[in-house]
């Protein structure tokens, strides 16, 4: 591989902007010294990468290979677990020419320092060849030769690797070559090791502010370059200005390439034929296109030079299609990964291991290994890997062994359960279709309110949009939750809602919980609606009385459009001439009575006789909330894409800690930003503010908490926003929505006190723009209870971006709150996890839409969702250059098995041509399995399999006779004969091998042979 990027590292330098180890690898490729890594994972990518350059980077595991470090000509690496060790000494042998010394000692005493006698020169060896001893000590890139005359040394001599050439030295020295064990280490940083380690030409050490005190580290490896992300708070930081790409589709990518000279544009693919087609297909210039094996490589950009990876080819030309029920789109979100619990539908509980292929004679597989109790284990088609869902519940459930009906008679009581909360949401459903409601129109108008927006719309945004447009032009009431994390643009998607109703000559109500957020949405909403021509009013507590009578008397004449307000729009005495429409921000700040009013507005209101829609925001939803959308009361919108350029905000544990609260303080003030401090007790935040005041003493810290005189907080919040002063020390008062873009550090006292939600809505106020934010959770005791470790540990681990919906998720699975169907809760979903239970939930409540008019007696005969399965020994599987990691096989498995039209399909499958016009044969005969899948689903086949010398197909036990025979005209050659009602089977001598049967099913489903006529019973 060919890639230099033109950035000199300098000495004793903290650089920034570099999580992609692909790009410091770029930078580093061609230097030589030492690097320090976290962790043996980053490690072994580290190697992998600098392998696919050419170059070898050995790893440092003894003693000895401190030794080579002044000596060697290639990178040499170690993880932070070295600054550790507990070697006070370093033993040596010193050898020099012309001293008394006899090569048997020499042997001895090196056998003795752990050197092993072989034939054969590796690190750690050495041989005797009469009177020369040759010895190469741990990873030093050279070899030594000692020739001995009688009992001196006569010559010493040295060659280095990569040269040929050897040149002779008066004295070498040996070190012990001790192993070192890094399972124990001790607890404080070893200056003999970082001396050592001086002697390297150059040490670069990478993200062990994560491991490590960094500013110790510095203080002993002062001449390091340092590579930071979080930590190295005392040290300013350069920029190495490597930014991530994010290309949706072939259109950006187009453009992307603009902007780049093409010989600084590299793309780098585990199938360059595949790339070249894609190139060639979409008419794209000729670019420099490298192969390599390594699928977790991630494309950058510097400010000359684009490197594309298949992280983002792959997603150009993949795209999601399918419309997918709720419970897919949470198994989505619920990535499975190597490690988690899963439930297998067929086999419950069980550990998902990894990925494997499976060799069965001439055709090749992936299978999911699942590994359950007395280390049982099955194998599932990757195809197949929608029978999978992660499970959640529990966080340690006991095993399941394999084997025994147990599994399915709790799922004959959990399709019981389901059947009886389906109907009760179907009856809740029928309630809300009978009333009447008001459809709103389309309007050319729309179109231009979104094109005037001064940012680009997310894929998100857009497909929610056009889903809330869908659901107002509809005749019933609309009750959407849309959850999306912070600054992810839920404003935009509720101000193109409301100006949708405005211009169906309706009115509009935006409510949320606080006084200071109400007021920060009715100033964006007067600069959004500038040009409408729309009347817009804030109603809060802070409106004099006769500013609110106006107010009230307008709203009832209709004079005002949109009302943006608190708690208080909820009051009885509020009449609107025509409120079709409530938007309610931060939905789970709201208390139960606010929600039972809200509920009121659902079915009633003051002076009409109709509803209203209801359209909820939410970054965290609480679990009731949560719950009513998973169940189908509500509908789910997620908001998973993060604006271009966003980052994700680095979360920090700590202990209370003057000097990390002075030292990252003074980091965030020093580049001209401001400070949240989070003290969540009034009785003690006066104590609080001059404890910071000492830390800070010439900057200005303002207190600002709930029991201040509204007009007082208001006031102090707003400064803030408009930088008249540096600290707010506050109470949770400021958590929700409001918008601080200049300040980009914030720390929590307590931490372990608060609720998920909460932290997460207080570490949105920070990093929300394209600057990197900081949270500091701060904890003042050592042991912490089991509970409130949980929830730190888990925002630590979901600090990424879009990580709203996992953390509301979590949140439950802690805290076993999983009162699922608001109309009561149902103890069978802890026995198979949730997403299995919702999916069943949402089956019956399908069959039951489709049955509606049944009696109990026919529901109960009728047909359930039929799900196909096919096993045959066929090659089917997508080529592995297309994933950028085995997670995003998974995910992308799981969502093309969700497909289930044709039409889906053939879209999915022209995008692939887009990448190569010819198919290889395992990916056409995957498309072509799925295809068969899905047809045969429509005629009711539940499984097709090879049973012993015939291919069997098997029927679900609701099929009638009718429908087999219109099946069985379709067999034009009359190979299936009728086994049973709900079985047929033809011998596999008519055809040549699996993919021949195959294709003669497909003309089968596919109606594309001649009529014939049946054979009813034959012996196979």
């Amino acid at each position: 591989m060919k890639l230099n990027l033109s950035h000199t590292l300098q000495a004793g330098t903290h650089y920034s902007d570099h999580d992609n180890i692909f790009a410091k690898v770029s930078l580093l490729h061609e230097q030589w010294g030492v690097l320090i890594v976290p962790d043996q994972k980053t490690l072994k990518k580290y190697q992998k990468l600098f392998l696919s350059f050419g170059k070898h980077l050995e790893q440092i595991d003894s003693l000895a290979d401190l030794q080579g470090l002044e000596r060697s000509v290639e990178m040499m690496v170690s993880t932070s677990d070295i600054f550790f060790l507990k070697f006070q000494e370093f033993p040596e042998i010193s050898v020099k020419k012309w001293t008394e010394y006899t090569l048997e000692s020499l042997r001895n005493e090196l056998i003795e320092f752990g050197y092993e006698y072989a034939s054969y020169i590796e690190p750690g060896n050495f041989s005797i060849s009469w009177d020369t001893l040759t010895i190469r000590p741990g990873n030093a890139h050279a070899v030594y030769k000692i020739n001995f005359w009688w009992d001196e040394i006569e010559n010493i001599f040295v060659t280095r690797k990569n040269n040929d050439d050897m040149q002779e030295m008066d004295e070498v020295v040996f070190w012990k070559y001790t192993r070192f064990d890094f399972e124990q280490i001790g607890t404080q940083i070893n200056p003999k090791i970082t001396e050592k380690l001086q002697t390297a030409p150059y040490i670069f050490l990478d993200n062990i502010d994560s491991v490590c005190d960094i500013s110790e580290v510095h203080k002993l490896l002062p001449q390091g370059i340092y590579f930071d992300t979080f930590h190295a708070i005392s040290f300013p930081q350069v920029s190495l200005e490597i930014k991530a790409l994010q290309i949706p589709d072939i259109e950006s990518f187009h453009e992307k390439l603009k902007d780049f000279d093409t010989k600084n544009i590299s793309i780098i693919s585990r199938n360059t034929r595949w790339v070249e087609n894609f190139l060639s297909y979409n008419d794209i210039s000729w670019i420099s296109l490298q192969k390599t094996d390594l699928n977790f490589l991630k494309s950058f950009e510097t400010a000359n030079t684009l490197v594309l990876c298949d992280d983002v080819l792959s997603r150009i030309f993949i795209k999601k299609r399918s419309k997918k029920s709720l419970s897919k789109n949470l198994d989505l979100l619920l990535q499975i990964q190597p490690g988690d619990y899963i439930v297998h539908k067929d086999h419950w509980i069980g550990i998902f291991h990894e990925i494997i292929e499976k060799q069965l004679g001439k055709n090749k597989n992936e299978y999911l290994e699942i590994h359950y109790k007395n280390n049982d284990k099955i194998f599932v088609p990757i195809h197949e890997v929608g029978r999978v869902n992660k499970y959640i519940w529990e966080e340690h459930p006991t095993l399941t062994s394999l084997g025994g009906n147990s599994w399915e008679k709790k799922l004959n009581k959990v399709d019981q359960d389901v059947a009886k909360i389906a109907e009760e949401l179907l009856t809740t459903y029928a309630k809300r279709k009978m009333q009447a409601w008001f459809a709103h129109g389309r309007h050319a108008e729309e179109r231009i309110f979104q094109d005037s927006f001064e940012y680009t719309y997310t894929s998100d945004q857009l497909t929610i949009i056009e889903d809330i447009t869908q659901d107002m032009e509809q005749p019933y009431p609309m009750e959407r939750l849309v959850c999306g994390d912070v600054w992810f643009g839920k404003t935009e998607i509720a101000f193109c809602a409301l100006y949708k109703a405005i211009l169906s000559g309706t009115q509009w109500v935006l409510i949320s919980p606080l006084l200071v957020l109400a007021y920060e949405h009715y100033q964006k909403a007067l600069t959004r609606f500038s040009d409408t021509g729309i009347r817009i009013e804030l109603l809060t507590r802070m409106q004099s009385p006769t500013q609110v009578k106006n107010i009230l008397g307008d709203l009832k004449k209709g004079n005002i459009d949109l009302v943006i307000g608190t708690h208080r729009l909820l009051s009885e005495d509020i009449v609107y001439k025509k409120l079709w429409l409530l938007v309610i921000d931060e939905e789970h700040k709201f208390w139960v009575a606010d929600k039972e009013k809200i509920k009121w507005y659902t079915q009633s209101h003051v002076g009409q006789n109709y509803g209203v829609d209801i359209l909820s925001l939410s970054a965290t939803p609480i679990p009731r909330s949560l719950n009513l959308a998973l169940s189908g009361v509500k509908s789910i919108s997620l908001l998973t894409t993060p604006p271009y350029g966003r980052k994700s905000v680095s979360t920090l544990v700590s202990q209370f800690d003057d000097d990390l609260i002075q030292q990252a303080g003074k980091r965030e003030l020093d580049r001209g930003g401001q400070i949240f401090f989070i003290h969540n007790e009034v009785r003690s935040i006066d104590s609080m503010a001059g404890h910071l005041q000492k830390l800070f003493p010439k900057k200005t810290i303002w207190v600002a908490h709930g029991q201040l005189p509204g007009s007082v907080l208001e006031n102090r919040i707003l400064d803030f926003r408009q930088k008249k002063y540096d600290i707010l020390l506050a109470t949770t008062v400021i958590e929700n929505g409001i918008d601080f873009p200049d300040s980009n550090t914030i720390f929590i006292n307590n931490a372990h006190k608060f609720g998920i939600s909460n932290i997460h809505q207080l570490r949105g106020r920070v990093g929300r723009s394209d600057i990197q934010g900081y949270c500091y959770l701060l904890i003042r005791k050592d042991r912490i209870a089991d509970e409130g470790a949980k929830r730190l540990q888990t925002l630590v681990q979901y600090s990424h971006l879009w990580a709203g919906f996992d953390l509301a998720m979590k949140d439950l699975e802690i805290r076993w709150g999983w009162d699922i169907l608001w109309i009561r809760q149902s103890g069978q979903s802890k026995e198979i996890g949730i997403n299995l239970y919702l999916q069943m939930l949402e089956d019956k409540i399908e069959f039951l839409k489709k049955h509606i008019d049944d009696t109990p007696e026919e529901k109960n005969q009728g047909k359930p969702a039929i799900e196909a399965r096919i096993d045959l020994n066929i090659s089917a599987y997508i080529d592995n250059h297309v994933f950028q990691s085995e997670l995003d096989k998974i995910n992308f498995y799981r969502e093309i098995e969700n497909i289930d039209s044709l039409e889906e399909l053939e879209s999915m499958q022209r995008d692939f041509r887009s990448m190569s016009p010819e198919l290889s044969a395992p990916t056409q005969n995957f498309f072509d399995l799925l295809t068969a899948k899905i047809l045969a689903q429509n005629v009711g086949i539940i499984h097709i399999k090879k049973a012993g010398v015939n291919y069997q197909i098997d029927f679900h036990e609701s099929i009638t006779i009718p429908e087999l025979q219109n099946f069985l005209s379709e067999d034009h050659k009359a190979y299936f004969a009728v086994i049973t009602p709900h079985r047929l089977r033809t011998p596999t001598k008519h055809f040549e091998n699996p993919q021949k049967f195959l294709q003669y099913f497909l003309h089968v489903l596919q109606k594309k042979g001649k009529k014939s006529k049946m054979k009813l019973k034959r012996t196979p």
